[in-house]
């Protein structure tokens, strides 16, 4: 019988391989106060208000989750370490895959196949889960996680907020409401339970993102 984990982690990598279309030529931003950084297999990137694009770090292994916290960058992957990306320092090792990190309230947080959240600096177990651990978000003031436990946690309280019928893949607080999304093919506001998306296939991300930018772009009117 195939292990069903090894079909969960075949089905997350699916991605990696799924063609790209050649990017439009955008106009500069004049001003711009953050820059994305995004990770490409084993590789950072940081993409420049010019849409150049510069090399900023390479790991050993894919590279899963990135995230900004108290003016330091931080990536985690399946090198089953968080690194501090600019300088390199190694801050933390798990003992499986890093799947998640978040800043909320001033501490970092990671979660992984390793089933459990820690307080990443200091190394401080705040959670453990059944399964793996996918997705963890700040929103209104508290840290929640979801995974392929099926089901959506207040983090540091323990208290279940509410369960999915498939692994919960993706958690975004937006315009004051949390969202999550995943192997259910669906998005629901997570604390009232209410659907508001149906997709034909599973949700990997959720981002909120100023609706002006769209209209500016001719997606939205």
């Amino acid at each position: 019988m195939i292990n069903p984990n090894l079909l969960k982690l075949a089905k997350r990598q699916m991605n990696n391989f799924l063609p790209t279309e050649r990017p439009k030529i955008l106009k500069p931003y004049k001003d711009l106060e953050n820059v994305l950084v995004f990770s490409e297999n084993k590789e950072i990137f940081v993409l420049d208000r010019d849409f150049s694009v510069e090399k900023v770090a390479s790991r050993d292994n894919l590279v899963q989750a990135l995230c900004s916290h108290n003016g330091k960058l931080y990536d985690g992957g399946n090198y089953n370490k968080i690194f501090e990306t600019l300088s390199g320092d190694e801050v933390a090792s798990r003992d499986n895959l890093v799947q998640a990190l978040c800043s909320h309230n001033g501490k970092l947080y990671d979660g992984g196949d390793y089933k459990k959240i820690f307080e990443t600096l200091s190394g401080d177990e705040v959670a453990s889960r059944k399964d793996w651990v996918e997705s963890l978000c700040s929103h209104n003031g508290k840290l929640y996680d979801g995974g392929d436990y099926k089901k959506i946690f207040e983090t540091l309280s323990g208290d279940e907020v509410a369960s999915r019928d498939d692994c919960v893949e993706a958690l975004c607080s937006h315009n004051g409401k949390l969202y999550d999304g995943g192997f259910y093919n669906k998005i629901f506001e997570t604390l009232s339970g209410d659907e508001v998306a149906s997709r034909k296939d599973w949700v990997k991300a959720l981002c909120s993102h100023p609706r002006n930018d769209f209209v500016k772009k001719g997606i939205l009117k």
